[in-house]
Protein backbone atom coordinates (compact mmCIF):
# COMPACT_ATOMS: atom_id res chain seq x y z
CA UNK A 1 0.00 0.00 0.00
CA UNK A 2 1.18 3.41 -1.32
CA UNK A 3 2.64 5.26 2.21
CA UNK A 4 2.36 9.12 1.17
CA UNK A 5 -0.05 12.35 1.52
CA UNK A 6 -0.41 13.94 -1.12
CA UNK A 7 -1.89 17.81 -1.72
CA UNK A 8 -4.46 18.60 -4.46
CA UNK A 9 -4.34 22.45 -4.41
CA UNK A 10 -5.85 24.79 -6.47
CA UNK A 11 -7.95 27.97 -6.91
CA UNK A 12 -11.93 28.84 -7.31
CA UNK A 13 -12.09 32.37 -9.75
CA UNK A 14 -14.90 34.13 -10.51
CA UNK A 15 -15.67 33.40 -14.34
CA UNK A 16 -16.07 36.92 -15.18
CA UNK A 17 -13.64 38.46 -13.02
CA UNK A 18 -10.99 36.27 -12.80
CA UNK A 19 -10.66 37.25 -9.09
CA UNK A 20 -10.42 34.56 -6.48
CA UNK A 21 -13.56 33.66 -3.88
CA UNK A 22 -13.10 33.31 -0.68
CA UNK A 23 -15.28 31.08 2.15
CA UNK A 24 -16.06 28.18 -0.91
CA UNK A 25 -15.99 24.75 0.31
CA UNK A 26 -14.01 22.31 -2.11
CA UNK A 27 -14.18 19.34 -1.87
CA UNK A 28 -12.48 16.36 -3.85
CA UNK A 29 -13.67 12.89 -4.93
CA UNK A 30 -12.27 9.60 -6.54
CA UNK A 31 -13.18 9.72 -10.32
CA UNK A 32 -13.65 5.98 -10.44
CA UNK A 33 -17.31 5.51 -10.60
CA UNK A 34 -16.92 1.93 -9.00
CA UNK A 35 -15.44 3.66 -5.39
CA UNK A 36 -17.45 7.23 -5.78
CA UNK A 37 -15.71 8.47 -2.07
CA UNK A 38 -15.09 11.80 -1.13
CA UNK A 39 -11.43 11.93 -0.25
CA UNK A 40 -11.40 15.36 1.58
CA UNK A 41 -12.07 18.81 1.24
CA UNK A 42 -10.90 22.14 2.46
CA UNK A 43 -11.90 26.01 2.53
CA UNK A 44 -10.77 28.01 0.25
CA UNK A 45 -8.69 30.74 1.93
CA UNK A 46 -8.66 34.88 0.86
CA UNK A 47 -7.60 34.82 -2.60
CA UNK A 48 -9.50 31.55 -3.13
CA UNK A 49 -6.43 29.17 -2.88
CA UNK A 50 -7.50 25.73 -1.40
CA UNK A 51 -5.28 22.33 -0.42
CA UNK A 52 -6.99 19.54 0.30
CA UNK A 53 -4.45 16.65 2.14
CA UNK A 54 -4.67 12.77 0.40
CA UNK A 55 -4.11 10.34 2.78
CA UNK A 56 -3.48 7.04 0.61
CA UNK A 57 -2.92 5.01 4.28
CA UNK A 58 -6.27 6.21 6.20
CA UNK A 59 -8.32 6.02 1.91
CA UNK A 60 -6.74 2.34 1.86
CA UNK A 61 -5.54 3.29 -2.11
CA UNK A 62 -3.09 0.71 -3.09
CA UNK A 63 -2.62 3.91 -6.35
CA UNK A 64 -3.16 7.35 -6.53
CA UNK A 65 -6.44 8.23 -7.51
CA UNK A 66 -7.50 10.67 -10.06
CA UNK A 67 -9.80 13.33 -8.29
CA UNK A 68 -12.20 15.58 -9.54
CA UNK A 69 -13.70 18.37 -7.24
CA UNK A 70 -17.23 20.04 -5.90
CA UNK A 71 -17.60 23.60 -5.08
CA UNK A 72 -20.10 24.62 -2.40
CA UNK A 73 -21.26 27.39 -0.54
CA UNK A 74 -23.17 27.40 2.58
CA UNK A 75 -24.25 23.56 0.99
CA UNK A 76 -25.30 24.45 -2.29
CA UNK A 77 -23.27 22.95 -5.60
CA UNK A 78 -21.60 25.92 -7.68
CA UNK A 79 -19.72 23.71 -9.85
CA UNK A 80 -18.18 20.05 -10.19
CA UNK A 81 -15.52 19.25 -12.36
CA UNK A 82 -16.51 15.35 -12.44
CA UNK A 83 -16.28 15.65 -16.77
CA UNK A 84 -13.79 18.50 -16.99
CA UNK A 85 -10.53 19.07 -14.55
CA UNK A 86 -8.79 15.99 -12.97
CA UNK A 87 -5.88 16.37 -10.88
CA UNK A 88 -2.50 14.64 -11.58
CA UNK A 89 -0.55 12.96 -8.92
CA UNK A 90 2.08 12.62 -10.70
CA UNK A 91 2.48 16.15 -11.62
CA UNK A 92 0.63 17.25 -8.51
CA UNK A 93 0.13 21.08 -10.79
CA UNK A 94 -2.48 23.29 -9.11
CA UNK A 95 -5.98 22.98 -10.24
CA UNK A 96 -7.89 26.14 -11.59
CA UNK A 97 -11.79 25.74 -11.00
CA UNK A 98 -14.27 28.45 -12.84
CA UNK A 99 -17.64 29.65 -10.71
CA UNK A 100 -19.80 31.80 -11.64
CA UNK A 101 -21.10 33.46 -8.74
CA UNK A 102 -24.68 35.52 -8.28
CA UNK A 103 -24.77 38.93 -8.70
CA UNK A 104 -27.22 40.87 -5.64
CA UNK A 105 -28.86 43.24 -6.72
CA UNK A 106 -30.03 46.42 -4.72
CA UNK A 107 -33.14 46.58 -3.39
CA UNK A 108 -36.01 48.69 -4.65
CA UNK A 109 -39.98 49.01 -5.03
CA UNK A 110 -39.57 48.63 -9.02
CA UNK A 111 -38.35 44.76 -8.67
CA UNK A 112 -40.42 42.17 -10.31
CA UNK A 113 -40.49 38.53 -9.73
CA UNK A 114 -40.20 35.61 -12.12
CA UNK A 115 -44.20 34.77 -12.07
CA UNK A 116 -44.60 38.47 -13.36
CA UNK A 117 -41.96 38.31 -15.81
CA UNK A 118 -43.85 34.88 -17.54
CA UNK A 119 -47.20 36.29 -17.41
CA UNK A 120 -46.11 39.28 -19.36
CA UNK A 121 -44.57 37.14 -21.79
CA UNK A 122 -47.52 34.94 -22.52
CA UNK A 123 -49.39 38.18 -22.58
CA UNK A 124 -47.42 39.89 -25.20
CA UNK A 125 -46.84 36.88 -27.04
CA UNK A 126 -50.80 35.82 -26.96
CA UNK A 127 -51.98 39.15 -27.85
CA UNK A 128 -53.17 41.04 -30.62
CA UNK A 129 -52.52 44.49 -30.15
CA UNK A 130 -52.41 45.93 -34.20
CA UNK A 131 -56.29 44.12 -33.66
CA UNK A 132 -57.05 46.08 -31.26
CA UNK A 133 -56.01 49.16 -32.21
CA UNK A 134 -56.67 48.97 -35.27
CA UNK A 135 -60.41 47.43 -34.95
CA UNK A 136 -61.16 50.45 -31.81
CA UNK A 137 -60.21 53.60 -33.34
CA UNK A 138 -62.81 55.86 -33.99
CA UNK A 139 -63.47 59.49 -34.17
CA UNK A 140 -63.15 60.31 -30.66
CA UNK A 141 -60.42 57.68 -30.27
CA UNK A 142 -62.17 56.49 -27.43
CA UNK A 143 -61.55 52.85 -27.61
CA UNK A 144 -57.47 53.61 -27.82
CA UNK A 145 -58.45 55.57 -24.71
CA UNK A 146 -60.03 52.31 -23.51
CA UNK A 147 -57.50 49.59 -24.06
CA UNK A 148 -54.73 52.08 -22.55
CA UNK A 149 -56.56 52.06 -19.44
CA UNK A 150 -57.27 48.58 -19.74
CA UNK A 151 -53.24 47.93 -20.31
CA UNK A 152 -52.68 50.39 -17.66
CA UNK A 153 -55.03 49.39 -14.96
CA UNK A 154 -53.99 45.35 -15.97
CA UNK A 155 -50.06 45.50 -15.42
CA UNK A 156 -51.15 47.70 -12.61
CA UNK A 157 -52.75 44.53 -10.45
CA UNK A 158 -50.75 41.81 -12.99
CA UNK A 159 -54.52 40.87 -13.99
CA UNK A 160 -53.46 39.90 -17.33
CA UNK A 161 -55.46 37.23 -19.97
CA UNK A 162 -54.21 37.11 -23.36
CA UNK A 163 -56.41 40.21 -25.66
CA UNK A 164 -58.61 38.29 -28.53
CA UNK A 165 -60.07 40.73 -30.67
CA UNK A 166 -63.94 40.36 -31.91
CA UNK A 167 -64.98 42.27 -34.77
CA UNK A 168 -66.62 46.12 -33.47
CA UNK A 169 -67.59 48.98 -34.56
CA UNK A 170 -68.90 51.99 -32.04
CA UNK A 171 -72.42 53.28 -32.58
CA UNK A 172 -74.23 56.59 -30.70
CA UNK A 173 -73.58 55.45 -27.24
CA UNK A 174 -70.37 55.79 -26.09
CA UNK A 175 -68.72 59.24 -24.46
CA UNK A 176 -72.77 60.10 -24.16
CA UNK A 177 -74.65 60.80 -20.41
CA UNK A 178 -75.95 57.83 -18.92
CA UNK A 179 -79.57 59.69 -19.44
CA UNK A 180 -79.28 60.18 -23.33
CA UNK A 181 -77.99 57.12 -24.04
CA UNK A 182 -81.17 55.52 -22.21
CA UNK A 183 -83.28 57.34 -23.93
CA UNK A 184 -81.71 57.13 -27.31
CA UNK A 185 -81.53 53.49 -26.53
CA UNK A 186 -85.38 53.17 -25.45
CA UNK A 187 -86.30 54.82 -28.45
CA UNK A 188 -84.75 51.47 -30.49
CA UNK A 189 -86.81 49.46 -27.83
CA UNK A 190 -83.04 48.41 -26.55
CA UNK A 191 -83.29 48.06 -22.82
CA UNK A 192 -80.33 49.13 -20.18
CA UNK A 193 -80.16 46.58 -17.91
CA UNK A 194 -77.68 48.14 -15.60
CA UNK A 195 -75.07 50.72 -15.58
CA UNK A 196 -71.90 49.42 -13.58
CA UNK A 197 -68.79 51.79 -12.67
CA UNK A 198 -66.21 52.17 -15.55
CA UNK A 199 -63.29 49.99 -14.50
CA UNK A 200 -61.46 48.56 -17.26
CA UNK A 201 -58.85 45.32 -17.10
CA UNK A 202 -57.84 42.92 -19.29
CA UNK A 203 -60.53 40.14 -18.03
CA UNK A 204 -63.32 38.22 -19.06
CA UNK A 205 -65.37 41.19 -18.32
CA UNK A 206 -64.02 44.13 -20.39
CA UNK A 207 -62.85 42.19 -23.51
CA UNK A 208 -64.23 38.66 -23.78
CA UNK A 209 -68.06 39.64 -23.96
CA UNK A 210 -68.17 41.33 -27.07
CA UNK A 211 -66.33 44.64 -26.55
CA UNK A 212 -68.09 47.24 -28.50
CA UNK A 213 -70.37 45.08 -31.01
CA UNK A 214 -70.59 46.35 -34.14
CA UNK A 215 -74.51 46.53 -34.11
CA UNK A 216 -77.33 46.66 -31.40
CA UNK A 217 -80.84 45.61 -32.46
CA UNK A 218 -84.33 46.00 -31.25
CA UNK A 219 -84.92 43.50 -28.64
CA UNK A 220 -81.49 43.44 -26.89
CA UNK A 221 -80.37 44.43 -23.55
CA UNK A 222 -77.16 45.82 -22.66
CA UNK A 223 -74.70 46.54 -19.95
CA UNK A 224 -73.46 50.57 -19.77
CA UNK A 225 -70.06 51.30 -18.10
CA UNK A 226 -69.78 54.96 -16.73
CA UNK A 227 -67.69 57.32 -15.13
CA UNK A 228 -68.76 60.74 -13.64
CA UNK A 229 -71.93 60.24 -16.01
CA UNK A 230 -70.31 59.93 -19.02
CA UNK A 231 -70.78 56.27 -21.25
CA UNK A 232 -67.53 55.16 -21.48
CA UNK A 233 -67.97 50.89 -22.40
CA UNK A 234 -70.93 48.68 -23.09
CA UNK A 235 -71.88 45.36 -23.19
CA UNK A 236 -74.55 43.13 -24.63
CA UNK A 237 -76.07 40.66 -22.31
CA UNK A 238 -77.11 37.80 -23.85
CA UNK A 239 -80.49 36.70 -22.74
CA UNK A 240 -81.91 32.60 -23.28
CA UNK A 241 -84.17 32.43 -25.51
CA UNK A 242 -87.83 31.80 -24.59
CA UNK A 243 -88.78 29.93 -28.00
CA UNK A 244 -86.01 27.61 -28.16
CA UNK A 245 -87.17 24.12 -29.36
CA UNK A 246 -85.67 21.25 -27.59
CA UNK A 247 -85.22 18.34 -30.20
CA UNK A 248 -87.16 15.26 -30.37
CA UNK A 249 -84.64 12.44 -29.48
CA UNK A 250 -83.63 15.16 -26.20
CA UNK A 251 -87.48 14.94 -25.13
CA UNK A 252 -87.45 10.95 -25.49
CA UNK A 253 -84.37 11.04 -23.56
CA UNK A 254 -86.00 13.75 -20.77
CA UNK A 255 -89.24 11.15 -20.67
CA UNK A 256 -86.77 7.92 -20.26
CA UNK A 257 -85.37 9.33 -17.85
CA UNK A 258 -88.05 10.33 -15.89
CA UNK A 259 -89.52 7.46 -16.23
CA UNK A 260 -86.36 5.83 -14.25
CA UNK A 261 -86.43 8.38 -11.84
CA UNK A 262 -90.43 7.18 -11.26
CA UNK A 263 -89.03 3.29 -10.80
CA UNK A 264 -86.35 4.76 -8.50
CA UNK A 265 -88.41 6.55 -6.34
CA UNK A 266 -91.04 3.47 -5.74
CA UNK A 267 -88.17 1.06 -5.40
CA UNK A 268 -86.84 3.45 -2.48
CA UNK A 269 -90.72 3.72 -1.06
CA UNK A 270 -90.83 -0.21 -0.96
CA UNK A 271 -87.01 -0.75 0.64
CA UNK A 272 -87.93 1.95 3.22
CA UNK A 273 -91.09 0.52 4.22
CA UNK A 274 -89.48 -3.34 4.54
CA UNK A 275 -86.80 -1.21 6.44
CA UNK A 276 -89.38 0.10 8.44
CA UNK A 277 -91.31 -3.48 8.94
CA UNK A 278 -87.58 -5.17 9.83
CA UNK A 279 -87.28 -2.32 12.70
CA UNK A 280 -90.68 -3.00 14.32
CA UNK A 281 -89.88 -6.46 14.15
CA UNK A 282 -86.68 -6.19 16.24
CA UNK A 283 -87.82 -3.99 18.29
CA UNK A 284 -90.44 -6.68 19.76
CA UNK A 285 -87.74 -9.14 19.37
CA UNK A 286 -85.87 -7.28 21.75
CA UNK A 287 -88.74 -6.01 23.75
CA UNK A 288 -89.23 -9.79 24.36
CA UNK A 289 -85.35 -10.41 25.26
CA UNK A 290 -85.37 -7.91 28.00
CA UNK A 291 -89.52 -9.87 29.33
CA UNK A 292 -87.27 -12.59 29.20
CA UNK A 293 -83.89 -11.88 31.10
CA UNK A 294 -86.04 -10.27 33.56
CA UNK A 295 -87.89 -13.52 34.41
CA UNK A 296 -85.04 -15.27 34.43
CA UNK A 297 -83.71 -12.45 36.81
CA UNK A 298 -86.67 -13.20 39.20
CA UNK A 299 -86.27 -17.12 39.00
CA UNK A 300 -82.34 -16.55 40.18
CA UNK A 301 -83.24 -14.35 42.64
CA UNK A 302 -86.30 -16.74 44.03
CA UNK A 303 -83.76 -19.33 44.07
CA UNK A 304 -81.07 -17.96 46.31
CA UNK A 305 -83.93 -17.01 48.81
CA UNK A 306 -83.79 -18.39 52.22
CA UNK A 307 -86.62 -19.38 52.03
CA UNK A 308 -86.70 -20.80 48.91
CA UNK A 309 -83.71 -22.78 50.36
CA UNK A 310 -85.85 -24.02 53.43
CA UNK A 311 -88.64 -25.53 51.29
CA UNK A 312 -86.19 -27.41 50.05
CA UNK A 313 -84.48 -28.70 52.90
CA UNK A 314 -88.07 -29.61 54.83
CA UNK A 315 -89.11 -31.53 51.75
CA UNK A 316 -86.32 -33.72 51.47
CA UNK A 317 -86.54 -34.56 55.37
CA UNK A 318 -87.68 -38.77 55.53
CA UNK A 319 -91.29 -39.23 56.68
CA UNK A 320 -91.77 -41.23 60.01
CA UNK A 321 -94.28 -44.08 59.96
CA UNK A 322 -96.42 -44.68 63.42
CA UNK A 323 -96.77 -48.69 65.11
CA UNK A 324 -100.34 -49.80 65.38
CA UNK A 325 -101.71 -50.18 68.72
CA UNK A 326 -102.38 -53.79 70.08
CA UNK A 327 -105.80 -54.81 71.30
CA UNK A 328 -107.58 -52.11 69.40
CA UNK A 329 -110.10 -53.83 66.22
CA UNK A 330 -109.88 -52.71 63.74
CA UNK A 331 -113.70 -51.13 62.96
CA UNK A 332 -115.82 -53.31 60.98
Amino acid sequence: MADQIYLATGQVIDRDTTEGVAGLLVEAWDSDPQRDQKLGEAKTDDYGRFSISLDLRRLKYETVPDPFFKVYRDEQLLESTESSVLWNANTQENVTIKIRTARKRAPGNDRINSNQVFKAVDFYQKSDFRGVLNDYRFKALTSVGVVTDILKNAFTNMDIEPVRVKGSREIDVVNQDVNVVRANLASKDIAVAEVAPYQPGLNRETLSISLLPKTLKPGQQVKLYEENGVVRYYSIVKTASANTEVPAEVTRDIEKHEGELKDLRRELKTARDDSAKKEETIKSLQQQIEKLQKSQADVETIFKSENFRKLIAETNKPVRKTAPVKGRKKPE
